[in-house]
């Protein structure tokens, strides 16, 4: 799905376990699939192929409406395997920011530096307890999580506009102690 298509920006629909981790399954194949085309490209050293503009990017998370599904998944890269999350939310962040380049797949023409906080606290309804994740890793989460929540990297791109997780659809302001 790509950046002219409305269901990037609708926040997505809560959905059962069982039933997000079947999509999280899709996900991942989608992920799997994207990336090996990634290696292929990078191993010819071509500039362009089939739409990948920049086949230095590879997909490191993919939230389910980025692929037509409105349901309220998200998988990342965890540096060893793709980790699905269901019905996932920031429950918990910093106050201290960070700025980096990042991508999106739904907007291939676009790497924008966004700004995103260094530290997380998330939850989901197929994982135990809250998780924490730092610099790097929270990026991809919250890019992942923002998708499910109807917002892209544009709405991250502004520190005096960035939006913390207490602005986006569906979650109430907690911030780390």
């Amino acid at each position: 799905v790509l950046s002219n298509n409305p269901i990037l920006k609708t926040p997505c629909e809560p959905v059962g376990v069982k039933e997000g981790l079947i999509i999280a399954r899709q996900l991942v194949s989608f992920a799997q699939k994207f990336n090996k085309r990634a290696d292929k490209v990078n191993s010819r050293n071509l500039r362009v192929a089939k739409g990948l503009e920049n086949p230095q990017v590879k997909c490191l998370g993919l939230a389910a409406n980025q692929v037509g599904i409105n349901k309220r998944v998200c998988i990342y890269w965890n540096g060893r395997f793709f980790q699905p999350l269901v019905n996932p939310e920031i429950v918990r962040w910093s106050d201290e920011t960070f700025v980096h380049s990042e991508s999106c797949l739904s907007y291939p023409n676009d790497t924008l530096s966004v700004w995103r906080h260094n530290t997380i606290f998330f939850t989901a309804s197929n994982i135990l307890g809250e998780q924490q994740a730092d610099f790097f890793t929270s990026a991809v989460i919250s890019h992942e999580v923002a998708h499910t929540r109807g917002l892209t990297i544009h709405d991250f791109v502004d520190q005096d506009n960035l939006l913390s997780p207490d602005k986006w659809p569906g979650n109430e302001k907690r911030t780390l102690s």
